[in-house]
């Protein structure tokens, strides 16, 4: 199957008012949050580490730089994911499509 692009594809979610579904991104929000979070961590420990000499401190402070990079490369496995899944519902419906016209008694 071929890779889609890195721009995830939205999702329709049902709206809160019963009309037509609304599109988001999924778990950017998470993904934002997780890797402001280690961003925070990353300068905090660089600042103690610069300031107070504590050379361990820098060096986690690059492991949460890296670790950083680790969640965007998760999130953009798991939109791969959600991509091929999408794809083979949509197969999956032409399939029965065909099934159904397949088993239509003729007229």
């Amino acid at each position: 199957m071929a890779p889609r692009s890195s721009s995830s594809p939205p999702v329709a979610v049902p709206s809160a008012d019963g009309g037509a579904p609304r599109r988001r991104r999924p778990a950017l929000l998470l993904t934002i949050v997780a890797s402001g979070f280690l961003l925070l961590d990353a300068l905090l420990l660089g600042l103690a580490g610069w300031y107070g000499h504590r050379p361990v401190l820098l060096l986690l402070a690059g492991l949460c730089v890296a670790a950083v990079g680790g969640v965007v490369a998760v999130r953009r496995r798991y939109l791969s994911h959600l991509a091929e899944v999408a794809d083979a519902r949509a197969a999956l419906k032409r399939e029965a499509a065909a099934l159904a016209r397949t088993l239509r008694p003729p007229e």
